[in-house]
């Protein structure tokens, strides 16, 4: 039988070939991938440098309006050079708010008017000059968020001739204050300043999303972005016929959690102060055990030393501070650790002193007995009446 014409390719050619095939067919894949990817860079770079032309930015420009967004509202609505700037935790909120609400009689709405009118009418009575005041007062502010406020949002053109600053052992010692980058007062008061470091506590991811911040005009300004998202939202919906879209009636009681994991978005509406008819107590201990106990050294030691760069850098500016220790109730004191308040009160005045500010305790349990505060530490709207007259007639300043 005649050997067969046919002729077998080796194995390893076959191999061969297929290995050339699948490396082209591999580099074409890539080729394709890379171009893909430069187009999809090019489009997302073209897109950021329009909007780089396009937005004006504008820190106040937010989706979410904090307290402190609406105080930096109010401010812009005072004008340039404020007469007084009132800072401090709520202590302080619910003097300026009850003792308004109370003694003109009518309901208060803390988000929109940012204001101590009762403050001025008794300048203006004792000076023959009403002032402007305006309030950055703000539920849970620490002494690193009051030194945010005073160095970013009270400067240049809205730099106050004065602070009244109301400061409680509750402002350095709160245990569930983590970071002082994390509070909503510290992220407005970032937003404000360029995303600049301004509290020297940026964790690693923080400094890696403040460069993307830089790199990206998009992402840096997301917030402004998605601020104008809204505002066409609104005026759709307006066009639609709905109305109060600014206002933000969710129950107090589910806000704390819903904000566990959404933004601080205040309400028109949703804060009102009512006027003190009548004596009304409610004991709030349990909180303050938790926030003063265990005693945490090393935010004490943070707090207290941003309670004298803000003094200092009023010093330096030419700010006139009033510094207030404010009321609270013996009840109250009771929770705090063994020698915590006289520390406390001592780092106060040690600070004030330094700085050549004018330093005020009205923590005087005779002269504000429990009958003036709504809990251990807020007073009602009769007990914010005595407070300003207190310090107006005895205290203040020439």
């Amino acid at each position: 039988m005649a050997p067969s014409s046919l002729t077998v390719e080796p194995k390893t050619a076959v191999s061969e070939k297929q290995r050339q095939h699948q490396y082209e067919q591999r580099s074409k894949n890539l080729r394709w991938w890379a171009s893909f990817a430069l187009l999809a860079f090019a489009m997302v770079a073209g897109c950021d440098m329009t909007c780089r032309f396009l937005i004006t930015p504008d820190a106040l420009h937010q989706p979410n309006r904090s307290w402190f967004w609406w105080s930096m509202r109010a401010l812009k609505a005072v004008g340039p050079h404020p007469d007084i700037a009132l800072c401090g935790s709520s202590l302080m909120v619910a003097t300026v708010t009850d003792s308004d609400a109370t003694f003109y009689n009518r309901p208060k709405d803390q988000v929109l008017e940012r204001r101590c009118l009762f403050l001025e009418q008794l300048l203006q009575e004792k000076t023959g000059k009403r002032p402007r005041t305006v309030s950055f007062a703000i539920g849970g502010e620490m002494a690193s968020d009051a030194y945010g406020i005073t160095s970013v949002a009270l400067q240049k053109q809205y730099k106050p001739k004065m602070i009244v600053w109301g400061v409680a052992p509750r402002d350095l010692i709160d245990r569930t204050f983590t970071n002082p980058n994390q509070s909503g007062i510290s992220q407005g008061v970032s937003a404000l300043a360029g995303n600049r470091d301004v509290f020297g506590r940026l964790s690693f991811w923080d400094k890696i999303e403040r460069g993307c911040d830089k790199i990206s005009f998009i992402y840096g300004h997301r917030q402004e972005i998605v601020a104008i998202q809204h505002a066409l939202c609104k005026q759709l919906f307006a066009a639609c016929g709905w109305t109060n879209l600014d206002t933000n009636q969710l129950p107090n009681e589910l806000k704390g959690e819903v904000y566990k994991n959404f933004p601080d978005d205040e309400g028109v509406c949703n804060w009102v102060n009512v006027p003190t008819k009548q004596f009304h107590f409610t004991n709030n201990m349990k909180e303050y055990r938790t926030r003063y106990n265990p005693f945490n050294e090393g935010l004490y030691q943070e707090q207290v030393s941003f309670m004298q760069q803000t003094l200092s850098y009023c010093h330096d500016n030419g700010i006139k501070v009033l510094l207030v220790n404010m009321p609270i109730t013996e009840l109250n004191m009771s929770a705090l650790a063994p020698g915590v308040y006289t520390r406390y009160l001592n780092d106060v005045k040690t600070a004030a002193n330094r700085y050549s500010i004018e330093f005020v305790d009205l923590n005087d349990h005779k002269m504000f007995p429990q009958s003036d505060f709504v809990d251990t530490v807020h007073m009602n709207g009769f007990g914010a009446i005595k407070f300003w007259r207190q310090l107006v007639n005895d205290h203040w300043p020439s």
